[in-house]
């Protein structure tokens, strides 16, 4: 399988899905049903990291990443989503995607953005689970 999913933390409150080589959407989609057995294996707060460094599958990413996020997003114990690229996303690239968010009704509320690296997408994790009141993380 290209995709790798793995609890990111020992505590299990961060599932990392990591791209780890030319993927199909199918390969996606399991990827997203195994992230989904992690996240229903405990009932405290799990946030998801998107790492990727080759970039997405052919084809149109919205109707898959629409599903994706979803299928998790409607359990309780979702928290925040973030895309994790050291690739730079450009200002046009944006503006597609917050468009395509509107268009798909993305919500936002899990919606932890994009950064450059993993340590970055732990401070946004961080962030929010202090204003949740929740802080929970070792590594």
């Amino acid at each position: 399988m290209s995709f790798e999913v793995t609890w990111y933390d020992e505590t299990q409150s961060i599932i990392q899905i990591s791209n780890l080589s030319n993927s199909t959407w199918n390969d996606y989609h399991q990827a997203i049903k195994q992230a989904t057995q992690l996240l229903i294996s405990t009932h405290n707060r799990v946030d998801v990291i998107f790492y990727d460094t080759i970039g997405m599958p052919a084809g149109d990413p919205m109707p898959h990443l629409k599903a994706g996020f979803t299928k998790m997003t409607s359990y309780e114990n979702m928290g925040l989503t973030i895309a994790v690229s050291p690739r730079i996303i450009s200002g046009f690239n944006k503006i597609i995607i917050e468009a395509m968010r509107v268009l798909y009704r993305i919500n936002k509320q899990h919606d932890g953005g994009h950064v450059a690296s993993i340590n970055e997408a732990i401070t946004v994790i961080l962030k929010d689970r202090e204003r949740s009141g929740q802080t929970l993380l070792e590594r």
